[in-house]
């Protein structure tokens, strides 16, 4: 099939979880897409043993690999997501740019659905879909409480997501999250770094934040969070596919698996 016009580059950040990025690559690969792509993944500052590991499987899948060998001044993991992210961004050069972290995988209709989206509405800024959530297993997990809150704290971790409910974004023992990004629960709502497609020229008004102050740590506000309300600062429009192509699977930030099913 005849390639459309427009280009696509997924960003995967890494630190070095050789099982996870093989599962993340081999999604990438599967996608159903007329759009010519280019995977990149990126080292964030790993050392030696692990950035030969990451790049001996990365040839093998035919995959680029970059290690980013700038020192990192802080160990806060959303601002070295962000500085790698911003690294990947910047020695790519295709129209749009999408984002995958390493423990996540692409549905195959991932970047065609985006970038359609984006090729037939040139005011969108910014594309992005809907995700499943899953656990360590690949099972879906049926949530009933919100995954990120703060010190895991039980009673407004529901009440959270009871708000969010009602705003149709979870379902009660539902996998789904319908992710969306309008003036509704300005403080909750944004969209995973993973869902995200955007034009390359958005970043001329705004980038993954590097530097966080010592507030946006102890509430362990994350890249991708900061990112969208930058971008709706600066007046930058989202648009949805509407569909699950975007399979999340738990750690990092949130909980346990078994403890969001047990609540």
């Amino acid at each position: 099939m005849e390639c459309n016009e427009s280009k696509i580059v997924v960003i995967t950040p890494t630190v070095g979880r050789i099982e996870q990025i093989e599962r993340c690559i081999a999604s990438v690969k599967a996608q159903d897409t007329t759009f010519s792509t280019r995977h990149i993944v990126v080292g964030d500052h790993l050392d030696d043993k692990k950035s030969r590991d990451v790049n001996a499987l990365c040839e093998k899948l035919g995959v680029q690999f970059i290690n980013d060998e700038r020192p990192r001044q802080t160990s806060y993991g959303p601002a070295r997501a962000s500085i790698t992210r911003n690294f990947g961004i910047a020695v790519s050069r295709e129209s749009y740019v999408a984002h995958l972290d390493e423990d996540n995988t692409f549905e195959p209709n991932h970047l065609s659905s985006l970038g359609n989206l984006l090729d037939q509405n040139p005011d969108v800024g910014i594309a992005h879909s809907w995700r499943r959530v899953l656990g360590e297993n690949g099972k879906p997990c049926q949530l009933r409480r919100y995954p990120w809150v703060i010190f895991h704290h039980e009673v407004l971790a529901r009440e959270v997501f009871e708000r969010l409910s009602k705003e149709g974004i979870f379902e009660d023992g539902s996998e789904i999250i319908r992710d969306r990004m309008d003036n509704i629960s300005p403080d909750l709502c944004h969209i995973d770094s993973s869902e995200l497609m955007m034009r390359r020229e958005i970043f001329s008004k705004v980038l993954f934040q590097e530097e966080y102050t010592a507030r946006e740590m102890i509430y362990q506000y994350t890249e991708d969070f900061l990112f969208c309300r930058a971008a709706q600062e600066a007046r930058l429009v989202f648009a949805c596919s509407e569909q699950v192509t975007l399979n999340y699977y738990l750690g990092g930030y949130s909980s346990s698996p078994q403890k969001i099913l047990e609540k």
